[in-house]
Parts: structure tokens; C-alpha cells; sequence
């Protein structure tokens, strides 16, 4: 892999530079602005994504992402059969011919 090397210098303020992955350099000079507002989503059970901000900002209206309920789908396969419980089948303790004895 080639190296690159890049000397910057500048009176601007802000200065920026970023090397991609295909070994471009996008170099920007330029005044600096201010913070913004950084927004941040909240959702309820319900479906409503709704949010705040550090800036002091307007917000969007919140909105209803789940939307109704839609219509049932088919049923499914039968799943196999599982393993059968504790209680499901009793040991053997007395085998004989009910009618030998009667």
C-alpha cells in the first residue's frame, strides 16, 4: 500500500481533511459554524415516534408508525410432536392376564 503524505496549513479556523478508503484526500478549509441541534427519537409501546433537541428547536410532530393492526394470516403447519411429560406415561410394576385370575 502506497503511503500518502499531506502537509496542511491554514488560517482559516476550521480545517479538515479525510483520507477514503480508495486513497482520496477531500481537504476543506472554511469558517467554522456554530453547534447544531442534535435530535433525538423517543417511541412508545403504541407506536409514536416523537422528538426532542438540544437546540432549543422546533420539533416535528410525533407520528403514528405502527399504523392498525392488519388482517390475521394463515395458520401454520403442525409442529412435531414433543417429548412427552413427567407425568405422561407410568412404569410398569404388575403385568398379568386379567382372565388367568377370573
Amino acid at each position: 500500500m502506497d503511503k500518502i503524505r499531506a502537509v496542511l496549513t491554514a488560517r482559516s479556523p476550521a480545517l479538515s481533511a479525510r483520507l477514503s478508503a480508495g486513497n482520496n484526500l477531500t481537504v476543506g478549509i472554511g469558517v467554522a459554524g456554530t453547534k447544531g441541534a442534535v435530535y433525538t427519537p423517543h417511541i412508545t409501546d403504541d407506536g409514536i415516534l416523537s422528538w426532542t433537541n438540544d437546540g432549543g428547536r422546533d420539533n416535528p410532530a410525533p407520528v403514528d408508525i405502527k399504523g392498525p393492526k392488519g388482517d390475521t394470516g394463515p395458520q401454520g403447519p403442525m409442529g412435531p410432536q414433543g417429548p412427552a411429560g413427567k407425568d405422561a406415561m407410568a412404569d410398569t410394576i404388575l403385568n398379568m392376564d386379567i382372565d388367568a385370575i377370573f
